[in-house]
């Protein structure tokens, strides 16, 4: 019964961080731009976007095995749950 809800909860979760990436990486091209006629010192906002990116991961990660997990109708879940909890 839940499986849909991990199920689109992961494609939200991939989606959103890939749209997300890509706005910081256009702000970033637009910025490098910029600051290459004005002479603005650069910095990048690749870390940010590294730091969206990686989370995003963990997140679809976790949804996956929920979702995995709960779909396998296995003891697993107890400990799944845990984490959630904790």
């Amino acid at each position: 019964m839940g499986y849909p809800i991990f199920a689109l909860s992961f494609g939200a979760n991939g989606i959103s961080t890939c749209l997300i990436a890509y706005k910081i990486w256009k702000a970033d091209r637009q910025f490098n731009q910029i600051s290459s006629r004005t002479f603005v010192s650069r910095r990048s906002l690749f870390l940010f976007a590294r730091i969206v990116i990686e989370n995003g991961a963990i997140n679809s990660a976790y949804l996956l095995a929920y979702a995995i997990v709960l779909q396998s109708s296995s003891n697993a879940i107890k400990f799944m749950a845990s984490i959630v909890k904790d």
